[in-house]
């Protein structure tokens, strides 16, 4: 082999690895992190992100594994296996609001124009159905991954000026039995007997 054949070979080969290089570091920092931020409790210091206001609304669709695995985590929360925020002095364990509870609050507080609303979070992972008497929104019924299976079963009750909302949960997702109880106390779920 000829000494110039040899040097081109060599230059070309650097030529190609440098390309390679500056193309595979320019790539890896244009793909944005799909990692969802961690849920932390209070005591690390870090908060949970905020849930998007009632005047936004999604852009696309996710995709079907997405909406699973946010299913799946809010079930999760729901079932009480994550640790609880604090016990107070009643020995009664708290949960923070999901970012989801707050929207089904507003929906809630919104007049009714039916005695039944069916989906009334169309774009959502989760499905709720609300139900109204006398007036005003009273209970829901929620399914944290839409298949077609009540996760939980809301109420809202307003006694001495106050606004009461309580929660069954079904940590099978049977439809059926729903044995965790939960009543909102300054915005942290109660654990109920």
């Amino acid at each position: 082999m000829k000494f110039t054949t040899f040097r081109n070979l060599i230059i070309a080969g650097a030529t190609s690895g440098l390309l390679g290089s500056v193309y595979f570091v320019t790539k890896s920092q244009a793909i944005p992190s799909t990692q969802a931020p961690p849920v932390q409790t209070e005591s690390t210091g870090v908060k949970a992100p905020t849930p998007p206001s009632s005047s936004e609304t999604d852009p696309a669709p996710k995709p079907q594994a997405q909406l699973a695995e946010v299913a799946r985590t809010d079930k999760t929360d729901t079932e009480g296996t994550r640790a609880a925020q604090r016990i107070p002095e009643g020995g009664k364990k708290l949960f923070s609001m999901r970012p989801f509870d707050e929207e089904i609050i507003r929906l809630f507080e919104q007049s009714p124009s039916s005695d039944k609303v069916k989906d009334a979070t169309p774009n959502r992972p989760y499905k709720v159905n609300l139900y109204a008497e006398g007036g005003k929104y009273v209970r829901a019924k929620v399914d944290l991954n839409r298949n077609d299976k009540w996760d939980e079963k809301w109420s809202f009750d307003e006694k001495g000026g106050e606004r009461i909302y309580k929660r069954q949960v079904s940590p099978t997702d049977d439809d059926q039995n729903y044995p965790d109880k939960f009543k909102l106390r300054n915005k942290m779920w109660e654990k109920s007997e």
